[in-house]
C-alpha cells in the first residue's frame, strides 16, 4: 500500500511555526493530485516546514515538519476503493482516540511506540506520522485541528 510506504519518507522541512504560505502547493501538484490538499496553519513549537519537502510521487503527496531530529510526516492520497478503515485502525493502531476536525472524523493511536493520526474527508486519506516516541499525540492533534484545505 503506497501510503504505508510513504509514512516515514519525507524530506526535511522552512516556514515559521505559524506562517502559512498563500498556497504551499505548486500548480503542477494541484493539477496532478486527484484528492484534496491540506496544509497546517499552526505547528507545534519549534517545528518548521521547508517548501522543498513537498513531493507528489505515484499518487501520494508527502511533506514534513521538523524540529532538531524530530520529524512529523504529512501523507495524502486518494481514499482507496473499498478500503476498510475500521479494520485498518483495529489491526494497526493501539489505544485509539477519535476526534472531530473541520474536515472530518480523525483517529489517533499508537503504532510501534509512535503516534499516528488519520482522517478521511471522502476523497482524501490524510495521515500524520512521526519518527520518534518523543512526538506527542497532542502535537499531532494540534496539527490536525489547524489544517486548511487548498
Amino acid at each position: 500500500m503506497a501510503v504505508l510506504a510513504a509514512i516515514g519518507a519525507a524530506a526535511v522541512v522552512v516556514f515559521p511555526k505559524n506562517s502559512t504560505p498563500t498556497n504551499p502547493f505548486s500548480q503542477n501538484i494541484k493539477s496532478s493530485a486527484n484528492f484534496n490538499l491540506y496544509y497546517p496553519t499552526q505547528l507545534p513549537d519549534g517545528y518548521s516546514i521547508k517548501s522543498s519537502s513537498i513531493q507528489l510521487k505515484d499518487g501520494v503527496l508527502t511533506y514534513a515538519a521538523t524540529r532538531a531530529d524530530l520529524r512529523i510526516v504529512f501523507t495524502m492520497q486518494a481514499v482507496p476503493a473499498n478500503f476498510n478503515f475500521q479494520s485498518f485502525y483495529q489491526q494497526y493502531l493501539k489505544n485509539t482516540q477519535q476526534f472531530h476536525t473541520a474536515y472530518g472524523q480523525a483517529v489517533m493511536g499508537n503504532i510501534q511506540n509512535r503516534v499516528l493520526s488519520s482522517m478521511t474527508d471522502g476523497k482524501t486519506w490524510f495521515i500524520l506520522s512521526d519518527n520518534s516516541p518523543n512526538v506527542s499525540g497532542g502535537e499531532l492533534r494540534l496539527i490536525m485541528n489547524s489544517l486548511k484545505q487548498y
